[in-house]
């Protein structure tokens, strides 16, 4: 089908594509509208090593996967909206395969009868694939089959997953447990990236089967909350095989992260230490004033703002200049208040020395420029003769300053601009 398919209403409409022999593009265009004009079922198949396309979003409030071969593909390169869900009906393969990012909206489930059945693959390397929901059951033969993830992919997962194998090559962010009862890879480069969701004392990705891992792995929290001091979380446990790879832990500014590797138990678990104040500031290159409010607006924004205080978070896991923004955005800063001293003078400075300037050439005498001196002394439009009794004026006037940075006081520049004007007349002889 070339273009979009559409339907008159919401859940309306069941389209069936019977299982393709040859790789094609089924619907080169968007499959219903999210929310208003949704299909109500869609049925996808393809026979073995064979791949069929949905090239836009798919909106059904069922997605059935009914391919008759376990390699056979089905790939959809835009937004799956679900509200039944997708749901692998026969063995097959669900590609994510876009060109920017991607949501999954509703569970991915399968109905075969059997465990270890329906595959996810997300090779999407030019966006975030975000699947909103489960992937998998936990009940008697619900699990999903192999859940693999390219190299430079990025992944997150904001429920729990329960599949057969899981092989993740790309950067993946888990805010649920992932349940595996065969093996589990972790590529060289990867990254897992735990956030909200997952709490201390927990495992997040369980193997039945053997573990087996790539060179260097490295492990993110997004959230500060995750882990107190002294708490531990466990990130990967498996039944078997080597934790051979080299696993690090991002520190953030307000805790140091240790990750420990067992062999013998076949587990990766991350601790965390809180910092002191004077870690907290020189990790960050602030002054420990600074990092002492830091640490006390983390403390507050934890049992009240969540919006406020993921934003902190994004910004000590990024670091650098990010971080140091962010916390001199919370602590009164002494700069600043130098910066506005500074340029409240600049501004009295200036308009004073304007007013003053300008009351000099009312005096009266020689020695004093006027507009009716009748010398007209500093002026250039003339003699008495030209002098004017009632004057209208107006001056601009500004000032600069730059002051460079002191130890960890920062620095700051200032500017001042301005116009004066008036009106000079004699208002009585007294």
């Amino acid at each position: 089908i070339v273009g979009n398919v559409t339907t008159s209403a919401d859940g309306q409409g069941t389209l069936t594509f019977s299982t393709t022999a040859a790789n094609t593009t089924l619907v080169s265009g968007n499959v219903g509208v999210a929310g208003t004009g949704a299909l109500l079922v869609l049925n996808a198949g393809a026979a073995t090593g064979i791949t069929g396309s949905f090239a836009g979003n798919v909106n059904a409030d069922t997605f059935n996967i009914s391919n008759t071969a376990a390699d056979g593909e089905i790939a959809v390169a835009g937004d799956i909206t679900a509200a039944t869900g997708t749901i692998f009906t026969a063995d097959g393969i669900l590609v994510l395969n876009g060109t920017g990012a991607q949501t999954i909206t509703g569970s991915i489930t399968q109905s075969t009868g059997a465990d270890d059945r329906g595959d996810i693959s997300v090779t999407n390397t030019a966006g975030t694939v975000t699947v909103a929901n489960a992937l998998g059951a936990t009940a008697a033969n619900g699990g999903l089959g192999n859940l693999t993830t390219a190299a430079n992919t990025t992944t997150v997962f904001n429920s729990t997953v329960d599949a057969e194998n899981g092989s993740l090559s790309g950067t993946s962010t888990f805010k649920g447990a992932v349940t595996l009862d065969g093996t589990v890879a972790l590529g060289n480069g990867s990254k897992i990236i735990l956030d909200t969701g997952v709490v201390q004392g927990t495992t997040v990705i369980t193997a039945a089967g053997a573990i087996t891992d790539g060179a260097a792995v490295a492990i993110e929290l997004a959230d500060n909350r995750i882990l107190a001091d002294g708490q531990s979380i466990t990130v990967v446990d498996a039944g078997s095989g080597t934790t051979d790879g080299t696993y690090t832990v991002l520190d953030t500014a307000l805790f140091d992260y240790s990750v420990a590797i067992s062999d013998a138990n076949d587990t990766v678990i991350v601790s965390a230490a809180k910092r002191n104040t004077a870690a907290i500031a020189a990790s960050i290159g602030v002054s420990t004033v600074e990092a002492a409010a830091l640490d006390s607006a983390s403390t507050a924004l934890a049992s009240g703002d969540d919006v406020a205080l993921s934003a902190l978070n994004t910004a000590l896991v990024a670091g650098g200049a990010t971080a140091k923004a962010a916390t001199q955005q919370i602590a009164v800063q002494t700069d600043t208040l130098g910066a506005g001293a500074a340029a409240s003078a600049g501004t009295g400075a200036a308009a004073s020395g304007t007013t003053a300037t300008r009351l000099a050439m009312l005096r009266t005498g020689d020695q004093y420029a006027n507009a009716t001196n009748s010398m007209a002394s500093g002026f250039n439009t003339g003699d008495s003769s030209h002098a004017l009794s009632t004057a209208v004026w107006m001056k601009p006037f500004g000032s600069d300053g730059d002051q460079d940075d002191v130890g960890t006081i920062a620095g700051f520049e200032t500017s001042t601009l301005g116009i004066a004007g008036g009106i000079d007349t004699a208002v009585s002889k007294e």
